[in-house]
């Protein structure tokens, strides 16, 4: 099947803007359709006509973008990239949770060598960032799109097993190519992936470290680490802000700045009493023990607010500079706290948030790695409750084969010489 898109590479701005409004109508004129069939049919969907009228665009403009590139004309790469941004939104529409019939053909749109490349590449060109923030959304919608249908004692289906096995592909490629994208937004990678069953990839995305880095044999023992890759105090906030409903912020963040007795304003001298209250810090839990999201039908936990407030409540640590700074108890004692306020469900996600958190040599993988570590030798040995939880997750992450995060590894070590985790008779090989 051959198109012609009747664009034409110019240097006159006003020509290029029509010439990508043209584009666009187009692909809205192929989204209409595509929606007016798949509504139609449903399981009858055919989704190969309109797959192949996409990626013959893509193959269209991936000869010209290869053309640009080894010429490097700057008012062409910045065409480029507005039609790759153009690509993106019209995937976004597309996506799988909206148009389940159309899934397999758009998954492997996204990931083909004619678009997912020009959208990761970190060479040197305008709004890199902006491409990167796009390829985002459609990565988190593939993984909303599993989150809906891989939970609790849901059925697996050939198809869903052919479309995860799909998923982990790509990931792997990205994970080898540009791993520096899933650093980036490991975040909302994570809290966006189901709860259950998903753990390769969830180790894909948090192995992930710059290729301009070298991480350190695992078992020798952490002196000092690397300041780059931390989240700073806006970022924390910045998380806490989008994750958490609206109506709901202010309160919450008044309330976990009140027990880390941070400032009322920054151009004032006020400042909260940091009486670390466990009154104030039990209210916290009972929020996250209530922060609900509806998938499904059915009501969980967001993680997504549990991990973004535990990272919130570790903010006092970003004035730590040395490592013994950061293993020190009395840091962790607000964990140990919450631990024994939260209810079983939502304390795992909580203990599998600072899990989450053990990636790279940086100040919070050496923080939590001390966090959990003092939780799990601290427990209260009659109950065990959260040791074994603590253990059961370490085990569980680690069986899965070939690709674990840095700090998870360290971790593994660490624990290994407890002796309560030896009379636990648990073992931390991998399964073969």
């Amino acid at each position: 099947m051959v198109i012609s898109c009747g664009f034409n590479w110019t240097s006159n701005p006003r020509s290029t803007h029509q010439n990508i409004m043209d584009e666009t109508q187009v692909f809205n004129i192929i989204w209409e359709v595509l929606s007016e069939s798949h509504n139609e049919y449903m399981a009858d969907f055919d989704q190969m006509p309109f797959s192949r009228i996409l990626k013959a665009f893509l193959s269209h403009f991936y000869e010209i973008f290869k053309e640009v590139d080894n010429f490097g004309d700057i008012e062409k790469i910045k065409q480029k990239n507005d039609i790759l941004l153009v690509f993106s939104h019209l995937f976004k529409k597309l996506n799988p949770s909206i148009y389940p019939c159309f899934a397999f053909a758009w998954l492997d749109i996204i990931s083909s060598r004619h678009f997912m490349p020009f959208m990761l590449s970190t060479v040197s060109e305008f709004h890199n960032q902006e491409r990167w923030l796009k390829m985002q959304e459609l990565f988190n919608a593939l993984f909303i799109f599993l989150k809906e249908n891989i939970y609790e004692n849901s059925e697996t289906t050939p198809a869903l097993e052919k479309f995860f096995e799909g998923t982990l592909k790509i990931c792997l490629v990205v994970l080898h190519d540009y791993p520096e994208f899933l650093c980036y937004y490991y975040f909302q990678f994570i809290n966006n992936l189901p709860l259950y069953r998903t753990g390769n990839l969830r180790n894909m995305i948090l192995a992930a470290y710059p290729k301009s880095i070298r991480l350190p044999d695992p078992a020798n023992e952490i002196t000092k680490y690397e300041p780059s890759n931390v989240l700073h105090g806006q970022d924390r906030q910045t998380l806490l802000q989008f994750y958490v409903d609206e109506g709901d912020y202010y309160t919450l963040k008044a309330d976990l700045d009140n027990y880390l007795g941070k400032k009322l304003h920054p151009n004032t001298s006020n400042h909260y009493l940091e009486t670390k209250s466990e009154a104030k810090l039990k209210q916290i839990c009972e929020y996250l023990e209530s922060c609900q999201v509806i998938k499904n039908h059915r009501r969980i936990i967001d993680t997504g607010v549990v991990h973004a407030t535990m990272l919130y409540l570790a903010s006092d640590i970003e004035e730590m500079k040395t490592v013994k700074e950061l293993e020190n108890p009395g840091l962790a004692e607000k964990f140990e706290l919450m631990c024994k306020f939260l209810s079983t469900p939502v304390r795992d996600i909580l203990l599998n948030s600072m899990f989450n958190e053990l990636r790279l040599l940086n100040m919070s993988t050496v923080f939590f790695l001390s966090t959990l570590l003092q939780i799990f030798r601290n427990a209260n040995p009659e109950e065990n409750i959260v040791s074994s939880q603590i253990a059961r997750i370490c085990v569980g992450r680690l069986r899965l084969p070939k690709i674990q995060p840095w700090g998870l590894l360290v971790f593994r070590n660490k624990i290994s010489k407890e002796a309560k985790f030896k009379s636990m008779n648990i073992t931390t090989q991998q399964q073969p």
